[in-house]
């Protein structure tokens, strides 16, 4: 395998931009995500409880 031919300094860096650059900014985008998801859902519940009259 080639990266098994790199040094242990390029294997660190490809680690890093693996982590840093891919990992991570998707672990950001999901719990972005989550919090739209979360905000959105409340808030049909809030208009939904808005066109209900009260008891």
């Amino acid at each position: 395998m080639l990266i098994l031919a790199l040094s242990e300094a390029a294997k660190t860096t490809i680690s890093i931009i693996v982590i840093w650059g891919i990992a991570f900014p998707a672990l950001v985008t999901g719990l972005i995500a989550v919090g739209f998801a979360q905000t959105y859902r409340e808030w049909s519940e809030n208009q939904a409880n808005k066109r209900r009259p009260p008891s």
